[in-house]
């Protein structure tokens, strides 16, 4: 199996492996000359097991529980476990449609023997039992109550060959060892029927119930013949919505616990155990097959009568016999964007796609018409309906609309079918329904019943079940009572949705979103440069001379030292600076080079010539601000005051002509900020706005930052309820002079890094996890699109602005499109015309060969039909929006 492939940090092996292997090692009770070889022998394993895995080769754990790492050019794909639900595209065409597996079948090979001599091909996992009937990840239900099974303590039988018998409750591997060689030993499920264990110690077996025989110190090592899911830690998820009950104890015995087991056939995996059926299996008789048999277990010179000789060997007998799974061979029906179906198509030729945009639909699912304006319809009835086709490489859809109902229990009807664009629609926030998820009945769905005793047989568990189809709106669901039946949406609720989805950056639930910011692996914005970088910064922007003089033309900013404004570093002056997409190693990615890439145009005044806006500037009345319900200082602090005033002489001083900020006479602790999007990025000539609280900790706590989102999240890093995600805010994850340095760091920085890291050409690398895609086809391709979706909202949000202005900003907002207007509207007709979004330079012309090369590379030369009809109803709103500014529209 691949534990691991190189360059793909979401692959990464248990480190419990290790500890595992230490263990062992620490407990061998072997001669010293071989602890010592088996010591290098294990120090060597540790060295490769830990060896930084490189591009290109992937990490293999062999059935042997050998472990190696290969070129990935010299293996090849046996098998993929794939999942009812799964995203999968072809292996053929891995930038073409995508579609959902609807179906899965999966046949193994088990070995009889304990040699892979006896093995017994393309048997149906359908018939196979587990050894135990619960295992860690399973759902369960008790009662009304659903809950997933966290660990589970095995009772073991174990048989001896003087035919006594012992059972050995809450076994684990430190009283009751295996002996037998166990391929891709598993801890969590330790021991199997036909396994050879051992008592660790004479008195380990003292404790067990004997069911024949009594304990005798001789008798250490048998054979297991029965092995039970004994204690079943349980973490309990939801409740029955029409009953009320105590929610049960964490601890269950397996007899009081229903498992849910629709898929469990397609959870099959190299080195698992399986009970084998009785009668035959593919042809193959199961008598005889069994491993170790009655005379090898059992002595009777030992037995203590041969009647007790005797039932053991008929306990032998019985069918509670295990098989090694060695192979096995998925086959899937996947039902693709586009409306068609495959059917019985190899595992192989699929690949799953782990990275789904917000964008991404497939046939039957229900979504909600977005909005063709900044508003998105708030305050309107939304159309819902259900997806038909999906044609992915002109992002358009074909929906059926649903006639609006009065009530949720009302019949649905449909209204009519109509081809839109993906990006204006949102998956239904209500209606996220997948093949495989766990759900309850809603109240309004389901009679109320009286209440029933949990511990009661008859207890009514058709509450809970498992999506097994979608189709024409309707959701297909196996009861846990065994009944299968279709609902409507409002009828049901998804309680078991995966965990680690909830953890996407892409959730717009703050609390949630904090969450992710401790991912080690995700990527970090760097903003603050290393004093060699700084040194060489200065020489190449600003020559050797450390002080040149600061010129009207020319604007300056000091960054390596941000509290002394007497030094500043001059700034690009009259060079034309392109915007490419930022450096993917933050680490060396310095404060000019942000403000260098946010700059697609020259850096002179006369560019933004709003000759009565001031860059820096100070107004009253922050009732607006998002942070004036903090409470204001009652008695200022003087070296807090200083400091904030050293700010806003480094801002008034140094901003750029594409920053504008505030400050409030009334609060010094407030400020707000207008950064204006750079050319050659997805935000051109746009407008973006953000409110800052210095809190009183300040500068030894960092700024808060809010973004005035107008509810759209046109970028990874900016939520729609306004959070700024940013290493140097410490909303996100980052080191040494990645976060906020109370030293050197600065409000400044803060907006120059948003300007340049975050409001870049290429947004979609920016979300965590994702700069491992940059340059190849699936993540330029990716990109492409994002940067579509990005350039709509952000028309969006000028709409937004246009009719919403925060205070103080109305006559910079109005006149920025009036003198903007009509080059934005140049450049969506460009966009209409098939131009790539971002590929305009200054002129409308395209001169941005980045972008020429992604084409090349993803096969895009022009933007989709669904951009374009989306663009297409925008653009008629921002003509009459600019017109209304005075700009000469055409209208």
């Amino acid at each position: 199996m691949v534990v691991k492939v190189g360059g793909d940090s979401d692959s990464d092996e248990d480190s419990e492996d290790d500890e595992e292997e230490e263990e062992e090692e620490e407990d061998a009770e072997e001669a010293q000359e071989q602890e010592q070889e088996e010591d290098a022998h294990h120090h060597q394993h540790h060295q490769n097991h830990h060896q930084e895995l490189v591009k290109g080769y992937a990490r293999i754990l062999w059935l042997n529980s050998d472990k190696s790492t290969e070129e990935l050019n010299g293996l090849e794909v046996l098998d993929r476990v794939l999942m009812h639900g799964d995203i999968v595209a072809s292996a053929l065409d891995p930038l073409g449609q995508t579609g959902t597996v609807v179906h899965v079948e999966m046949y193994v090979d088990l070995d009889l023997s304990k040699d892979l001599r006896d093995i017994v091909q393309d048997v149906d996992s359908r018939i196979l039992r587990r050894v135990r009937a619960f295992n860690p990840g399973d759902y369960v239900i008790n009662g009304h109550w659903l809950g997933r099974v966290e660990d589970v303590v095995d009772n073991v039988t174990v048989l001896f060959k003087d035919g006594s018998k012992c059972k050995v409750f809450q076994a684990d591997i430190d009283r009751l060892v295996p002996v037998s060689e166990i391929p891709l030993f598993d801890k969590e499920s330790p021991y199997y029927p036909g396994q050879r264990v051992r008592g660790a110690s004479p008195r380990a077996l003292k404790g067990a119930k004997w069911l024949r025989g009594s304990w005798k110190a001789t008798r250490m090592e048998g054979t297991v013949v029965d092995v039970e899911a004994g204690s079943v830690l349980v973490h309990w998820i939801s409740a029955s919505a029409t009953h009320s009950s105590a929610v049960p104890s964490e601890q269950q015995e397996a007899k009081n616990l229903v498992p849910m087991m629709c898929f469990a056939h397609t959870n099959w995996q190299l080195g698992d155990r399986t009970l084998l059926p009785e009668g035959k299996l593919n042809g193959v008789t199961m008598a005889g097959t069994h491993g170790d048999s009655a005379a090898a277990v059992l002595d009777e010179d030992f037995a203590e009568n041969l009647e007790e000789a005797q039932q053991s060997e008929r306990d032998l007998l019985l069918p509670k016999r295990s098989a090694l799974v060695v192979n096995t061979r998925t086959v899937v029906d996947v039902l693709w964007q586009d409306g068609t179906q495959s059917n019985q198509v190899s595992a192989c030729s699929l690949i799953p796609v782990d990275h789904l945009g917000d964008h991404d639909f497939w046939p039957e699912r229900y979504v909600l018409e977005r909005g063709s304006d900044g508003e998105g319809l708030e305050n309107e009835v939304r159309r819902v309906g259900v997806v038909k086709t999906v044609d992915a490489k002109q992002r358009t859809a074909s929906v059926r609309w649903l006639k609006p109902v009065d009530r949720p229990e009302q019949l649905r009807e449909f209204d009519r079918e109509e081809t839109v664009s993906v990006y204006e629609l949102l998956e239904h926030p209500d209606y996220t329904y997948c093949l495989g998820d766990v759900v309850i009945r809603l109240p309004q769905a389901h009679k109320k019943t009286n209440h029933q005793d949990p511990k009661s047989q008859n207890v009514d568990l058709s509450w809970v079940g498992i999506i097994v189809g979608l189709e024409d709106g309707d959701i297909e669901v196996a009861w846990a009572n065994g009944i299968v039946s279709r609902v409507g949406p409002q009828a049901i609720f998804v309680v078991t949705r995966d965990e680690d989805d909830i953890s996407s950056v892409h959730t717009s639930d703050l609390d949630d979103a904090e969450e992710d910011y401790g991912d080690e692996d995700a990527a970090s914005w760097e903003t603050v440069d290393s004093s060699d970088e700084r040194e060489r910064a200065a020489e190449d922007v600003g020559g050797s001379d450390p002080n040149p003089s600061v010129t009207d033309v020319n604007r300056k900013i000091s960054f390596s030292n941000p509290m002394n404004v007497e030094e500043p570093l001059e700034m690009h002056g009259d060079s034309y600076v392109t915007s490419e997409v930022f450096s993917h190693n933050l680490a060396t990615c310095s404060v000019h080079e942000a403000l260098d890439e946010a700059q697609g145009y020259k850096l002179q005044r006369k560019i933004v010539d709003f000759q009565s806006i001031k860059h820096f500037d100070s107004v009253v009345d922050p009732s607006d601000h998002h942070f004036v319900v903090e409470s204001a200082q009652a008695v200022i602090d003087r070296k807090w005051a200083k400091k904030i005033r050293l700010e806003w002489s480094i801002l008034e001083k140094n901003l750029p002509d594409t920053i504008y900020v505030r400050i409030y006479e009334d609060r010094m602790d407030l400020m707000r900020a207008v950064i204006l999007g750079a050319q050659n990025t997805p935000y051109h000539d746009g407008l973006f706005v953000f409110d800052i609280y210095l809190p009183p900790g300040y500068p030894n706590t960092p700024p808060q930052t809010h973004y005035h989102s107008g509810g759209l999240r046109l970028n990874p890093n900016l939520y729609e309820n306004g959070k700024v995600c940013l290493s140097l805010l410490n909303t996100w994850t980052g080191q040494g002079t990645e976060v906020w340095n109370p030293s050197t760091s600065s409000i400044l920085q803060v907006l120059v890094s948003i300007q340049g890291l975050v409001l870049n050409a290429k947004p979609y690398f920016n979300e965590a996890g994702y700069d491992r895609q940059v340059g190849t086809a699936e993540g330029e391709k990716n990109s492409i699109l994002y940067n579509e979706n990005a350039f709509l909202l952000s028309c969006k949000s000028m709409l937004y602005l246009l009719r919403r202005p925060p205070m103080h900003l109305e006559l910079l907002i109005q006149q920025h499109f009036a003198q903007r207007g009509a080059r934005l509207l140049q450049s969506c007709e460009a966009y209409l015309q098939g131009a790539l979004v971002g590929s305009l330079g200054q002129d409308n012309h395209d001169t941005f060969s980045t972008t020429v090369a992604d084409r090349e590379l993803v096969g895009v030369d022009k933007s989709s039909a669904g951009f374009t009809l989306m663009l297409s109803k925008l653009l008629i709103r921002l003509k009459t929006a600019f017109t209304e500014l005075g700009v000469d529209c055409g209208l």
